[in-house]
């Protein structure tokens, strides 16, 4: 049996190069009648063609949302049971001693964070007493994004919840930035510019680093979570 993680890297694949191949194909029966341009044949052929690839894609991206929302749901239900990180009596400490001052440095708030590095509820509660100081006129950055280190169960499942990326990568066959630019120009100009195909992955790593934006130990600790029986 495949492991989850593997399992929706197959399933991806297979959808990515299913997509290619009919994008391919729409393009290249267009190019057979190109020299019809103008001719009431080549738009009736034309549009019988954009509605036929437009069939196959839907009925593709339907399959593929159904067997990827599967396993990414699968794999919620495990990831929510694995305990959160809980921060230690010292990074406690330091929190209720920063959240009693009416006044913290930047210093100060990244010092805990440091301490806190590994449990996204306590940096969850040091952005808060940013946000606090910042309402008393003591502007102070963040830190859960810049200090949070290795993938915990927390950060796991804000990607699985809290991603888009696999809708736009069912229903577009270019980068999100490239498509919005394209069709801005289209709707501006008049013209028909095509977005940039995305770049296709070609294994397990890349199609993850693409679409929930891990890789390293990150997508290692990642798929060891999803794959947890």
């Amino acid at each position: 049996m495949f492991k989850k993680s593997d399992l929706f890297y197959f399933t991806a694949e297979r959808y990515q190069n299913d997509r290619n191949a009919r994008e391919d194909k729409f393009l290249k029966d267009m190019e057979s009648i190109e020299g019809y341009k103008g001719d009431k044949y080549y738009e009736e052929r034309a549009e019988q063609l954009r509605k036929q690839r437009d069939a196959d894609l839907a009925s593709l991206q339907a399959d593929a949302k159904r067997e990827l929302s599967n396993i990414l749901e699968s794999a919620r239900e495990k990831i929510s049971k694995i305990p959160p990180v809980m921060p230690s009596s010292e990074v406690v400490n330091m929190i209720t001693l920063l959240n009693m001052r009416n006044r913290v440095t930047q210093g100060e708030l990244e010092t805990a964070a440091k301490a806190a590095s590994d449990c996204p509820s306590a940096l969850k509660m040091l952005d808060e007493i940013a946000d606090k100081n910042a309402k008393k006129g003591n502007p102070l950055m963040g830190v859960s994004e810049r200090f949070a280190t290795g993938m915990s169960s927390d950060r796991a499942m804000e990607i699985l919840e809290g991603n888009n990326a696999i809708d736009d990568f069912l229903k577009y066959n270019s980068p999100r930035a490239a498509r919005i630019v394209a069709e801005s120009n289209n709707r501006r100009f008049g013209t028909d510019q095509q977005p940039v195909r995305r770049k296709t992955f070609d294994d397990k790593e890349s199609c993850f680093r693409d679409l929930f934006a891990i890789d390293g130990d990150d997508y290692k600790t990642f798929c060891e979570m999803m794959d947890a029986e």
